[in-house]
């Protein structure tokens, strides 16, 4: 085989005459050089001008026992770097061999694909001269895989921004595993999809998922573990499934085989206390009409007053004619039927009560058809109403600018109670100009009827409450005398 070996050792910028051309050693390689005019052929070649020799003999042989750098083989079109017999269009042999690809438009940027012993290298720059070099598979003149700098692939993205991120379906015929932990029995694995998540929490007990098709479990997600053949699961609530022609649907949190079993197989068995559906639902081919229970919102007044009819204004919905309304004792348990019923619409009725035991009630409603609401807490009271001690009218007359107490009114209720003046006379300072005490119902005064100069009666009403807000008005007067001195006087 006609080979070129070139000396080993040289020193930069040796030259190697071989026939008409000349090499010159460039510290790496042996670059060829360019043709300068003609030169007279050696060994087999004869130089023109401008133009090689005819072709002769080819082939030097080095020093014994020394593997020359460089062997091009002419004859299969192949080179050799470290080996004299090169297998490939380009061997190179060496105890690290190394080719490097450098981009000269970007200062540094290199690519070399070294040996490492039993491995192969793909080393993207290599001299760390770029913040962040990313490796690029394109197919076809299209990207279809990306391998960033930051140690994150993309398949179908060119920016992966998890360690793995796949634009498209994942197969895989092997387990899926979560660190060392298997994804069927890990201590808490997610698995992502968009903004859906599948996510199975386990404790030591196991937290268990079944999928399996035609073998003994069902399916579970939740506490629920060794679920049957046709059963599944969900949360501690069991659905069981009939898996013959003989057997029913039944589910619940209590429900067995049993239940299907004792059913036929177009039967359901529903274990719990309320069922709600969103719908119309049929039974037998006649419509079922859902139910329409009342509620209670509030109620007008709140308190009413022991042994005294009172008319209370009911607020609710769903409200039909006529609808019963009770009173709870919420104390005594003991039940109170209104003595009538107003039905004005469907969130308006007014019940009339009379009630003698001062307490708090619950009220409930029925419809006609049985549908019925209780109220969760206590809506009305029953309470004796405030009464006045001190009788009406006139609290005498009395000096003008006199200065003390006038009068003391007095009251009383099963709750504590409050005075008030509901007109605008004895607190006026334009006009009786007194002091009127919330709490003791004292009457006083420094200077009675003010600036005034001429005998006057003053009239007022004042008001009892009592802490169930209900209230008695009373109207009294005070007049004032002048020329003459004079005392206080109390009723």
């Amino acid at each position: 085989m006609p080979t070129i070996n070139f000396p080993t050792g040289p020193s930069l910028n040796d030259t190697y005459n071989l026939g008409v051309r000349t090499w010159k050693w460039n510290g790496e390689a042996w670059a060829l050089q360019p043709l300068t005019g003609g030169f007279t052929g050696s060994q087999g070649y004869t130089g023109s001008a401008g133009a090689g020799g005819s072709s002769g003999a080819i082939g030097y042989t080095g020093s014994t026992g020394v593997v020359l750098p460089l062997t091009i083989d002419t004859t299969n079109d192949r080179v050799g770097i470290g080996t004299t017999s090169p297998a490939t269009s380009l061997h190179i042999a060496a105890q690290i061999p190394k080719i490097r690809i450098e981009d000269t438009d970007l200062s540094g940027m290199a690519f070399d694909i070294r040996g490492a012993g039993p491995s192969a290298v793909f080393d993207l720059d290599p001299d760390s001269s770029q913040a962040l070099a990313d490796f690029a598979f394109d197919i076809g003149g299209s990207e279809k895989m990306r391998l960033r700098g930051t140690g994150r692939l993309g398949i179908g993205t060119t920016t992966p921004s998890t360690t793995l991120d796949v634009v498209g379906d994942i197969k895989s015929s092997g387990k899926i595993f979560t660190g060392d932990t298997e994804l069927q029995s890990g201590a808490r694995t997610t698995i992502s999809a968009g903004a859906s998540n599948l996510e199975i929490t386990g404790t030591t007990n196991g937290m268990k998922l079944y999928v399996k098709n035609g073998g003994v479990e069902g399916f579970a997600a939740g506490s629920e573990g060794g679920v049957g053949h046709g059963a599944i699961a969900l949360r501690g609530q069991t659905i069981l499934v009939g898996g013959n022609s003989s057997k029913g649907f039944a589910f619940g949190r209590n429900v067995s085989w049993s239940d299907v079993d004792s059913i036929g197989q177009d039967d359901i068995v529903i274990k719990g206390d309320t069922v709600n559906i969103n719908g119309a639902l049929t039974v037998g081919g006649v419509a079922i009409t859902p139910a329409t229970v009342p509620t209670i919102s509030s109620i007008s007044p709140a308190t009413i007053e022991t042994s005294t009819a009172t008319a209370v204004t009911i607020t609710g919905t769903n409200f039909a004619s006529i609808p019963q309304v009770e009173a709870l004792n919420s104390t005594t348990g003991i039940w109170y039927t209104a003595d009538s019923i107003a039905f004005t619409n469907s969130t308006t009725i007014v019940a009339t009560f009379n009630l003698s035991v001062n307490a708090s009630y619950k009220l409930r409603v029925e419809n006609p058809d049985g549908n019925a609401v209780l109220s969760s807490t206590a809506l009305m009271s029953v309470s004796a109403a405030p009464t006045f001690s001190t009788s009406a009218g006139s609290l005498g007359s009395i000096a003008g600018n006199f200065s003390g107490t006038v009068a003391t009114l007095a009251g009383s209720s099963d709750s504590a109670i409050t005075f008030s003046e509901t007109t605008n006379v004895l607190t006026n300072a334009s006009q009786a100009n007194c002091s009127l005490n919330s709490t003791t119902g004292a009457i006083t005064t420094t200077d009675l009827g003010g600036s005034s100069t001429t005998p006057t009666t003053y009239n007022f009403t004042v008001r009892i409450t009592d802490a169930e807000s209900q209230t008695v008005d009373r109207s009294f007067s005070i007049t004032t005398s002048y020329g003459a001195t004079g005392g206080a006087q109390f009723n």
